[in-house]
């Protein structure tokens, strides 16, 4: 029996891209779907126009705008309780294939052990290249998109990967509901966008669930659609949930081990940002201030994660060395 998938798509002030994004949903050929359309306060009428041209698609307006983490969430919740076997994560500013849950189905045949899945990310310009395989997370505290730009045909390989990259993502219910037991949530409401990817593929790694990197499940991705227009928030929200990450996720030992490497990618990342301008910098600066002003409501959420030395030894492999912010 094929696996029973519910697709979220959020949409903030993003008409077109969305459009394009259900237009290539309602071309895919799988039963067993629900797909769900969440408007996070838009306030510019998009949220009636796809609900009018897209009538066979759940529709969600929310009354203010939760971020990517809140908004998702939201949305989780209200289906929580319903039979599905895969939620699928996709951003709005992505056009998926019209055979992708088939393959998927195919896909995850054999790999029982598995609980979240990354779909294969083209950048949507030239599909020749990866958008994103997952997500890397190095020894300076920093993450990355695995093979991004990196030509295609060398990412070809079921592979275990450190995280999901929340573009283009399948999480079993099975994980969603232990999440959501465990915290509250699914993605921290606290990182209101960015970086709450990489969070959440530590929560799910330290309660044991694992996560593979399937090729043959595409997704066009035209990357940063969204965030090239908010450049000051962005660099903000991910120089302060970059800090939360580390509070949340790392122990302490290796927090104290790595501490020089960590430095310098936080400064390496404050760097990166000055060179986006003045402004860019101080949101970045901005964004650490305000990490540490909540370090005591992270160290609150990092007591609920249970930090068992096998279970590290699982994530550590996974690690990388890079250094570039």
């Amino acid at each position: 029996m094929l696996p029973k998938i519910l697709t979220i798509i959020l949409n903030y002030k993003n008409y077109e891209d969305t459009k394009e994004c259900l237009e290539s949903l309602l071309l895919v050929n799988y039963s067993n779907l629900k797909v769900a359309v969440v408007d996070n306060c838009s306030g510019d009428g998009s949220a009636d126009k796809l609900a009018q041209e897209f009538p066979s698609f759940d529709h969600l307006s929310l009354t203010e705008n939760y971020g990517f983490s809140g908004g998702n969430n939201r949305a989780i919740e209200k289906y929580l309780q319903d039979d599905f076997d895969y939620l699928f994560l996709l951003n709005n500013d992505t056009k998926v294939e019209k055979d992708i849950f088939a393959n998927f189905s195919q896909a995850i045949e054999g790999l029982k052990e598995y609980d979240v899945f990354q779909a294969k990310m083209l950048y949507y310009y030239d599909p020749k290249l990866i958008d994103s395989a997952g997500i890397d997370y190095a020894y300076n505290s920093l993450a990355f998109n695995r093979g991004a730009f990196a030509l295609a045909e060398k990412f070809t390989a079921v592979q275990e990967v450190f995280g999901a990259c929340a573009g283009a993502a399948f999480y079993s219910f099975r994980a969603v509901k232990a999440i959501w037991q465990a915290d509250g949530e699914f993605f921290d409401n606290d990182f209101f966008a960015y970086w709450e990817d990489a969070d959440l593929s530590f929560r799910l790694r330290w309660r044991g669930f694992r996560i593979a990197y399937l090729p043959t499940v595409t997704v066009l991705h035209k990357r940063g659609r969204t965030a090239s227009k908010k450049l000051i928030g962005q660099r903000r929200w991910t120089g302060r949930n970059n800090l939360y990450v580390l509070f949340k996720n790392l122990p302490n030992r290796f927090i104290f081990f790595y501490s020089p490497f960590i430095i310098l990618g936080q400064l390496g990342f404050l760097l990166n940002s000055l060179l986006q301008g003045p402004k860019a910098f101080a949101a970045a600066f901005q964004g650490k201030v305000e990490a540490f002003r909540n370090i005591g409501l992270m160290l609150e959420k990092r007591s609920r994660i249970a930090k068992d030395p096998a279970t590290w030894s699982s994530i550590k492999k996974f690690l990388v060395w890079r250094f570039r912010p």
